[in-house]
Parts: structure tokens; sequence; C-alpha cells
């Protein structure tokens, strides 16, 4: 399946980012900003729907892992997204390389702000 992506520009260009502001609030800058891109991308009909921080994930004894967002394609694929800039503590890296591996019943998600927008680092449902 294609997946058409749509510019975070494009939709500041149609005033979207006031929509995305009234759906929750969100912990930082950057998750809005993402929230924005999967708002563009829910409107395109690239994906059904997404939500904020969906659910916890049990990793092990006093262990747990927030995704930021769960996203639903057309396909019944639930990716999860962890959302990150530029620098990246260890162990939130860890938690999500844990967290793939323990739920493979979901894609998964990596995205990185960098200077040249996002980059994205998918893992496929197993």
């Amino acid at each position: 399946m294609t997946r058409m992506m749509v510019s975070v520009a494009d939709m500041r260009k149609f005033g979207l980012g006031k929509a995305v502001k009234k759906h929750c609030s969100f912990r930082s800058l950057l998750e809005r900003e993402y929230a924005e891109h999967l708002q563009v991308q829910k409107l395109a009909r690239a994906i059904v729907a997404w939500r904020y921080e969906p659910f916890s994930l049990k990793l092990a004894d006093g262990v747990r892992y927030i995704p930021d967002f769960s996203v639903l394609f057309f396909d019944n694929v639930i990716e999860l997204v962890e959302v990150k800039g530029p620098f990246v503590r260890d162990v939130g890296r860890v938690k999500f390389r844990v967290a793939v591996e323990q739920f493979p019943e979901f894609a998964w998600c990596w995205a990185q702000k960098t200077k040249d927008g996002w980059a994205f680092d998918r893992t496929p449902r197993r």
C-alpha cells in the first residue's frame, strides 16, 4: 500500500494547526508539530485516525512505556510512534527497542526531527 505524505507546511498553509491545538494538549512543541503532521495525513485520507499517548505498555516490573502516538492505517495496521528531537537520551531509545521486541503485533515508527525535517525509522508488524 502506498502511503501519501503531506507536508506540515501544506497543513499550515490551510490553517490546520488550530484544529490540532484544540484536539488535546501536548507535552512538547515537537509532539504538537508531529500531531499537525498526522492531522494533515488524516485529512488527505492517508490514515484513518491518530491518538496522542493512547495507552501504557508494561515492559517489566515497575517499567512502563507510553508511545507518543498511535496511527491507524486503512489496512488496519496500528503503528505506534515515538517522537524525538535531534538529541536523544539512551533511556528513551532503550525503552523503545524493548517495546518493539515485546509487542510485535504493532508496527513501530521512530520519528526524529532533524535540521532537514522528519526522519523515520519504521519497523513493520511481525
